[in-house]
């Protein structure tokens, strides 16, 4: 018959457990590399109303707007060069590419 654990011995254990994961979910999604622009097909500005800004792959620049109608804006309305998740280098909000995945937004 098995011995009943501590709860304060399950905590440590289960705390130990989550700490060693931790660093190898982070490794894990860093590893996928991202496309080059080239293989993309990406182009500083846009294809009719699909543009970077609007896709979910986009990531506006830090410290700017993330409202819904502003994203990727200045605090003076000017678009700011942000980041994608799945091509390499600096993206223009006004840009597009092949991958491009319209955000989808709840209500």
């Amino acid at each position: 018959m098995a011995r009943p654990i501590s709860r304060r011995h399950f905590l440590r254990r289960t705390a130990a457990a989550a700490m060693l994961a931790l660093p190898m979910a982070a490794t894990a999604k860093k590893s996928a590399p991202k496309a080059s622009k080239a293989s993309v097909r990406y182009q500083d500005h846009p294809k009719g109303r699909d543009v970077c800004g609007r896709c979910r792959f986009f990531l506006p620049a830090v410290g700017h707007s993330n409202g819904l109608m502003m994203q990727g804006t200045k605090a003076n309305g000017t678009l700011a060069i942000g980041h994608c998740t799945k091509v390499a280098g600096r993206i223009a909000p006004m840009g597009y590419c092949i991958l491009y995945t319209p955000r989808v937004h709840s209500q």
